[in-house]
């Protein structure tokens, strides 16, 4: 109940910033970069834990790119409209989780109340944390330049690739590992999303297909990355695809070829500093 706000103040903040930075390529690379900044110190240096800083990069990319969109324009949705919805919806959500709280029997199962300063004692980085910490940003810094450079028109896409695989582990065969899952588990994502595509739910349908695949998501993310985003592509390119049937295979392009953009630049930037790290070690 007492952390729960804070994350979501986090979120509306990071729809700010996409917003704000959403006129052009260059600010939108430096909102994003300010932004994992930010939720890496914020989550990694507290011990938040999982999903760790990818949320809030996702919130400032998604955000950004609404604010840009053409039919933003034409359905006359003000660009502060987009954080104003993060905001009700994080309220709706946070509802959703302390309902239960309302019953004794649910908050005596929850153990003894402990204070906030002994759960999240301050900002704090070890080697391994700060090492973590170090690759997300300099992974997004690279990657965001990359996207401004050539002009990538959803490069957030490259971005949370390299957010998601280095944020996950410093150990050489989980990074790996998370790489490889990225890049198959997005194909057959899109192969997922082709069969969506080809069905064409609308109305009330689309919001049930949408909310089938997000359960997906939510029961498999915790065991295989992989596995989880056999579900989050379809779930993305069906939100991102919505009404706009002659930009389905455009959209499509941009998230496999950002996603394998981005698993590049992640496992240069991993093995960079792994050299870097081993270099400085045996100076």
């Amino acid at each position: 109940m007492r952390i729960l706000p804070w994350v979501a103040l986090g979120l509306v903040v990071a729809s700010v910033i996409g917003v704000l930075c959403s006129e052009e390529p260059w600010s939108m690379a430096t909102g994003l970069i300010g932004v994992s900044a930010a939720a890496c110190i914020l989550t990694i240096g507290t011990g938040l834990g999982p999903p760790g800083p990818i949320m809030f990069v996702l919130v400032a990319g998604v955000s950004g790119q609404i604010a840009i969109s053409p039919n933003t324009a034409q359905i006359g949705l003000s660009k502060f409209a987009i954080p104003a919805l993060v905001a009700l919806g994080a309220v709706m959500a946070y509802g959703v989780v302390v309902a239960p709280l309302l019953f004794p029997f649910v908050r005596h199962c929850e153990g003894e109340k402990r204070a906030l300063s002994d759960l999240f004692p301050g900002i704090r980085f070890d080697r391994i944390t700060g090492a973590i910490a170090g690759r997300v940003v300099s992974g997004v810094m690279l990657a965001s330049l990359a996207g401004w450079f050539f002009d990538a028109r959803y490069f957030h896409w490259m971005v949370l690739p390299v957010v998601a695989i280095l944020q996950a582990s410093h150990e050489r065969r989980l990074t790996t590992v998370r790489a490889i899952q990225r890049m198959l588990g997005t194909l057959v994502g899109v192969a997922v999303f082709g069969l969506v595509a080809i069905i064409g739910p609308s109305g009330f349908w689309l919001v049930g297909t949408i909310g089938l695949l997000q359960f997906a998501i939510e029961v498999v993310v915790a065991r295989n990355h992989g596995l989880a985003l056999i579900f989050i592509t379809p779930a993305a390119l069906t939100i991102a695809t919505a009404g706009r049937e002659n930009n389905v295979m455009f959209m499509v392009r941009e998230r496999v070829v950002g996603t394998l953009e981005g698993v590049l630049i992640a496992m240069i930037v991993f093995w960079v500093w792994v050299w870097f790290e081993s270099w400085r070690k045996n100076r």
